[in-house]
């Protein structure tokens, strides 16, 4: 009995607002007051009929468990203080013989939570203490549950959602070593959609899955215009399946990626313009030689048609319209006939001279090979112009014929329009005449 005082006065000691209510001098005189022993438990405190009913003190012999508090019809009812068998320590509210309100609870290892209960429970508001970390938020059936804050023992703080002790929902952490992420949680970690800033620069946006990138995403080496950039496709944590990857000289890779990699079809551009495509394998270039001979003709197709239009002189073409309207089709047609034939004597005319000419010390073989193979492109070049000016005839007389044939259209319907218009003026004439003589 003497020990089970000394810790009751120690308990009363460090609890001063419990003091105030269990005072011995003045319990032993209140009405109903008994000091009861069954089997290893005592009460010292109020009863009635035979329960325990009042302010009472009740102790476990060869046990920690200790309760001083109030009661109702032998239950704990009020403010009370309760020591478990397990050392942990109970400060606050009960209600049918169970935390009810606002309570404080520590363990042995140093935890504190102060919060609110509901029937032996952490809900509602509470805040949990520990060493390194702590929690400040909404509880329920003794889980963290509902918006509150949260930091781990690293120093990392998370601020959103939870779902039975476990991130989950919006929130935002931010690491002890400078990173931020922002976006939806399950099971406590980051899945579905997310921005996640690193604190060199970089930041990432688009989707995860169990805590890693997953989906479609966008990363940038920088917030600044001049930076890296990738957009594309994640697989767990890597860039894989198609995406678009632009460096800070403008270079920019469309296709396909594989852990991290080039891998697949892939296109190379610089500034705009289409400096590789074809295959890769682990970041490098498979060239085929069927991509680069559709390439290269592509490349030559369009020299063609540039070294074709610059034979197209305007001026000629100007000069060929103002001769037609002055003659005829059919005489323009009898006239390239004759410059044909007069080019091609000519030119009969200048090879006989080459021929004819007498052969001298000073002008050696190969040097006169050489003339002939320039009078021999000479030749060629003023053929392909022939074609060309032909052309050009054919197409002006062509559109000579089309404006000549609307002309003769436009000229019928103006005279059409003469005759009927002179029909009609002739009998205002007579009329006119007519009242003069009268």
């Amino acid at each position: 009995m003497e020990i089970c005082f000394d810790t009751i006065q120690d308990q009363l000691a460090k609890h001063s607002d419990l003091a105030k209510i269990v005072d011995f001098n003045a319990l032993s005189q209140k009405p109903g007051f008994k000091i009861e022993q069954c089997n290893n438990r005592i009460y010292i405190g109020q009863m009635m009929n035979g329960r325990k009913h009042g302010i009472g003190i009740l102790k476990v012999v060869d046990s920690l468990k200790l309760y001083i508090g109030e009661w109702v019809a032998d239950q704990k009812q009020g403010l009370g203080y309760e020591k478990f068998s397990n050392g942990a320590e109970y400060y606050g509210s009960y209600e049918n013989n169970k935390q009810n309100g606002y309570g404080e609870y520590f363990w042995v290892n140093g935890e504190i939570y102060k919060g609110h209960w509901i029937d032996g429970k952490k809900s509602g508001y509470g805040e949990w203490l520990s060493q390194n970390s702590w929690y400040k938020g909404e509880w329920k059936n003794g889980f963290v549950e509902g918006r509150g804050v949260y930091q781990s023992e690293k120093g990392d703080i998370y601020t959103g959602d939870f779902i039975t002790s476990m991130k989950h929902g919006m929130g935002e952490e931010r690491f002890s070593n400078g990173d931020l992420f922002r976006g939806n949680f399950k099971n406590g970690k980051p899945d579905g959609y997310g921005e996640y800033f690193w604190k060199c620069g970089s930041f990432y946006q688009g989707f995860f899955l169990n805590g890693m990138r997953h989906g479609q995403g966008l990363w940038q080496s920088s917030t600044s215009s001049l930076c890296d950039k990738y957009d594309g496709a994640y697989q767990f944590d890597k860039k894989s399946g198609y995406g678009e990857f632009t460096w800070v000289n403008g270079t920019t890779y469309k296709g396909q990626f594989q852990d991290d990699v080039r891998q697949g079809y892939g296109e190379m551009y610089s500034k705009g313009i289409l400096i590789y495509q074809g295959d890769w394998e682990r970041d490098i270039k498979i060239e085929k030689l069927g991509v680069r001979l559709k390439f290269q003709q592509k490349q030559q197709t369009q020299n063609r048609i540039a070294q074709q239009s610059k034979h197209l002189n305007v001026v000629e073409i100007k000069e060929l319209e103002e001769e037609f309207n002055g003659s005829d089709p059919e005489s323009l047609l009898q006239e390239d006939k004759k410059i044909k034939i007069k080019k091609m004597e000519k030119f009969r005319l200048t090879t006989l001279n080459v021929d004819s000419r007498t052969k001298t010390h000073r002008i050696s073989p190969m040097k006169r090979s050489l003339d002939l193979q320039k009078c021999q492109a000479s030749t060629q070049n003023k053929k392909n112009r022939a074609k060309s000016q032909t052309l050009c005839k054919i197409q002006v007389i062509q559109q000579n014929k089309q404006r000549s044939t609307s002309f003769q259209n436009e000229v019928q319907k103006t005279n059409k329009q003469t005759t009927t218009h002179i029909k009609n003026s002739q009998p205002k004439q007579s009329r006119i005449q007519l009242e003069k003589l009268k």
